[in-house]
């Protein structure tokens, strides 16, 4: 297929798909995070595989996992996915924008020792977060138990100035696999 001949989903579109991706988390403390492939045929966006990844595996290997079950599906005799989503609950803590270094310091190591779950003011979220071969990313969380019941949703079109980590880093390498698969 020729790059340029890609059409691109709208805005809408693909906020729709991530809002259906984090509708499929309904139940707390599930003991599987999900890779989910998503194809693109010009009117509409949809999951193709699904992949489970459970929750006793350490996050640094998730990227690898990932990797893996993209290079799989695009080996196969599928749709080459447009794009990848991962959902998966995560512990936060939103800290004072007024806090100290050290206090800032002190939450980035009980986040490196996975201690968040512990922390006082600890929230839990589910995520739901989608990039596409162009490198946008879309978010969608929910937090458990607040009077809160929406979803909040984020759109970041420069992959320059969306957020990082490792799990977006490792959607967009897997993007990226499919953008090359197209060519």
């Amino acid at each position: 297929m020729n790059p340029t001949s890609i059409t691109i989903p709208s805005r809408a579109v693909f906020a729709g798909a991530t809002r259906r991706i984090l509708g499929m988390h309904d139940e707390w403390d599930t003991p599987f995070h999900h890779f989910i492939s998503l194809t693109w045929d010009g009117t509409a966006l949809e999951p193709s595989t699904v992949v489970a990844i459970t929750t006793d595996i350490h996050p640094s290997g998730h990227p690898l996992l990932m990797e893996r079950a993209a290079r799989k599906e695009l080996a196969r005799d599928l749709p080459v996915p447009y794009a990848y989503a991962f959902l998966h609950e995560v512990w936060a803590v939103t800290l004072d924008p007024n806090a100290s270094p050290a206090e800032r310091d002190e939450l980035d190591r009980v986040a490196l020792r996975r201690e968040l779950d512990q922390h006082p003011d600890r929230h839990e979220l589910a995520v739901a977060c989608c990039v596409d071969i162009h490198g946008r990313l879309w978010t969608a969380t929910k937090q458990r138990g607040t009077e809160h019941d929406g979803i909040d949703e984020h759109f970041y079109g420069d992959p320059d100035t969306a957020p990082g980590g490792s799990f977006i880093t490792a959607l967009r390498a897997v993007a990226d696999l499919a953008k090359q698969a197209r060519t």
